[in-house]
């Protein structure tokens, strides 16, 4: 999964207007995708009360995928709650689980 400073991610949120949210929940997805996830169709996340059910499923693949170290619960949480605040939540614990999966091989 992409790893992305947390200082970059504030920068990019802010100076997008919050647009790279959109962007970085998709590459989040493609790369959850590729690690044999299924999660629905991205379209979801833009049509409401559908977009729960997509939070929901991304949060549980997010889970299956870092082995549990990303817990899904409080991710699906997160983003139905905190929404652009999830997001350096979600991004700070990618980062440390790819850094031990790099310190591992």
């Amino acid at each position: 999964m992409p790893t992305v400073s947390l200082p970059r991610l504030l920068v990019l949120l802010v100076v997008t207007l919050g647009i790279y949210q959109i962007v970085w929940l998709y590459r989040s997805t493609q790369a959850i995708r590729r690690k044999g996830a299924e999660i629905p169709h991205f379209a979801l996340f833009f049509i409401p009360l559908a977009n729960i059910y997509w939070f929901y499923c991304y949060a549980k693949a997010l889970d299956r995928c870092t082995q549990g170290r990303i817990d899904g619960t409080l991710s699906f949480l997160l983003l139905l709650f905190l929404d652009g605040l999830a997001l350096f939540f979600l991004q700070h614990q990618i980062n440390q689980f790819e850094r031990s999966a790099q310190a591992l091989s």
